[in-house]
């Protein structure tokens, strides 16, 4: 399936047009802001898993845009990458606090 992000709002308005390729993936986006380390670590396929507060209502098969940068909105810019969630585990489960989880990712292809 060729999946285009135009239908949100705030993620149209910085990555409008960009088109992404992955049969599994739904119709939810989800427009996050990642630290640096973290965000460096996700693009190049070292960190395959992301803890994040559990208050997006996150599915299998959502379309996370992550993007690059300081939470003060400082820095060299901003940079994008794509993942789509394989897993999710919430807490309290294995030891995850009440409200957060912990979602495995996987990278998807731009076309």
């Amino acid at each position: 399936m060729k999946y285009i992000v135009t239908d949100h709002a705030p993620i149209k308005a910085w990555v409008e047009g960009v088109e992404i390729e992955d049969a599994a993936m739904s119709d939810k986006q989800h427009f996050l802001k990642t630290d640096p380390d973290c965000w460096d670590a996700i693009s190049d396929d070292r960190k395959t898993a992301d803890f994040r507060k559990d208050d997006r209502e996150f599915e299998v098969n959502d379309l996370l845009i992550l993007k690059r940068g300081t939470f003060e909105g400082v820095g060299e810019g901003f940079r994008y990458c794509y993942r789509v969630i394989t897993h999710i585990v919430r807490g309290p489960a294995f030891g995850i606090p009440e409200g957060y989880a912990m979602l495995s990712l996987k990278p998807v292809s731009r076309v």
